[in-house]
């Protein structure tokens, strides 16, 4: 029969290894990890979600030996498609708050003079115009990457498109809005 001091001192042993084993990941891994996520999620809240990965393997049940760079990968992924689904499902959900953040964070960026600020506010206008006669698929993939942030890899994730894709409605709808700019700003010469 096993006594009750042997369990305590094999889980207090197990959970010594998995320390050390999570620790050995974290500074071999967590740098490839964080850059991994952010792709997905950007570099601030790539730190977290890894971060946050590495604190659910250390509170979980697994032994140490389960916890390998393949899950750890796997979870990361996971954590962070979860954060690009719950960024969609809010910005579907208050779209009205996203340009006004979009012009909070343009104004803000620019110097405090009421001329600029004003200035900032009619680019964000002209822009959310001419933005809205692009071609449906390039006008949201244009305002998903500018007035979003978020990376290509984000967008073709959450659009079920490739890469490349996101590139060229990219290319095309720079191209088609500095071509209204530039016809723009030949009609008022």
């Amino acid at each position: 029969m096993i006594a009750e001091g042997e369990v305590r001192d094999a889980a207090e042993a197990e959970s010594r290894h998995r320390a050390s084993h999570l620790s050995a990941l974290f500074r071999l891994r967590s740098r490839a990890l964080r850059r991994y996520a952010a792709r997905y999620v950007g570099w601030t809240a790539a730190e977290d979600l890894v971060q946050d990965v590495f604190l659910r393997a250390w509170r979980s049940d697994l032994r140490a030996e389960a916890i390998t760079i393949g899950l750890l990968r796997r979870a990361v992924r996971n954590a962070a498609l979860d954060t690009v689904r719950r960024r969609q499902r809010w910005r579907k959900a208050v779209p009205h708050l996203v340009l006004a953040e979009a012009a909070n964070d343009s104004a803000a960026d620019a110097t405090r003079d009421i001329e600029e600020q004003l200035d900032a506010a009619k680019w964000n206008a002209w822009l959310e115009q001419a933005i809205s006669l692009l071609p449906e698929r390039q006008g949201v993939v244009f305002s998903m990457h500018r007035t979003q942030r978020q990376s290509y890899a984000a967008i073709a994730l959450a659009l079920g498109i490739s890469v490349r894709t996101v590139e060229t409605h990219m290319r095309r709808a720079t191209h088609a809005l500095r071509q209204t700019w530039d016809g723009e700003m030949r009609e008022r010469r």
